[in-house]
């Protein structure tokens, strides 16, 4: 599955959580400790995938600002490269 496909899962188990949360009142106990265990194991499933999202954000982060260092080292050698005289 695609990393946007399993954000949707995600999404999609916690809007079913959030259902059954709604009628948790009408429940017995043992049922509501599994909708406990099961918002606790999205819950880290969702922090895990936010510190893999923010992971990727730093690496291309980190890469915009490799190529804007590439790119200002090339325009400075072209600069240079046209302010020397033909004669040099």
């Amino acid at each position: 599955m695609t990393e946007s496909g399993n954000d949707a899962a995600l999404l999609g188990r916690l809007r079913s959580l959030v259902q059954s949360a709604k009628t948790a009142h009408l429940r017995d106990r043992r049922s509501v400790l599994a909708l406990e265990t099961d918002i606790r194991l999205l819950r880290s499933e969702l922090t895990r995938r936010c510190a893999a999202l923010t992971d990727q954000m730093n690496h291309a982060g980190r890469q915009v600002t490799a190529i804007n260092a590439y790119a200002r080292t090339g325009s400075l050698a072209r600069s240079h490269a046209q302010t020397r005289s033909p004669t040099e």
